[in-house]
């Protein structure tokens, strides 16, 4: 499900038990950083606990596709789910990449949480495609803002604080 960047964090709290990946692209890569850390402190993600996370960068993923899989079917004996955070933010996505996170995510297996780093991609890209329309998935394309947005936003804020010039 397509989520806009200014209520991520509180669709994130309010449905979390709901979804099973967080796909985050786009240009605004500092954007991108700061939802990331966000996801992994409202999931409450112990990043140092080899037992609970995996992660998973571009190159490595590049190399040897099947690693994603493998991290997602390993069970977690100590939770729920096994999180797996995967960067991609530093790579060209191509076909065959696509092809394996698809096959990946679309099979049955609930034992996961899977947060997925992209970098500038397409809208008709597949992975943007699939992530906004599934009803497991929170899709955050981040991308800078307009000037007629940030007016926009300015004006609801003086609004909302009854301020007027």
């Amino acid at each position: 499900m397509k989520i806009k960047s200014d209520i991520f964090s509180e669709y994130v709290k309010n449905n979390i038990v709901n979804n099973k990946v967080i796909f985050l692209y786009g240009s605004n890569l500092g954007l991108i950083d700061l939802l990331y850390k966000k996801s992994i402190e409202l999931l409450n993600i112990n990043t140092n606990d080899p037992f609970n996370i995996s992660k998973i960068d571009g190159n490595e993923f590049k190399e040897s596709p099947f690693i994603l899989e493998d991290n997602i079917n390993t069970l977690n004996i100590f939770s729920e789910r096994r999180f797996v955070l995967l960067d991609l933010s530093h790579i060209s996505i191509n076909k065959n990449i696509e092809n394996v996170i698809l096959n990946t995510v679309t099979k049955e297996n609930d034992n996961y949480f899977l947060i997925i780093k992209a970098g500038n991609i397409n809208s008709k890209n597949q992975l943007v495609k699939y992530f906004e329309k599934s009803s497991s998935s929170i899709s955050t394309p981040c991308y800078e803002e307009n000037d007629t947005k940030i007016k926009h936003d300015l004006n609801n804020l003086f609004i909302k604080h009854k301020i007027s010039f």
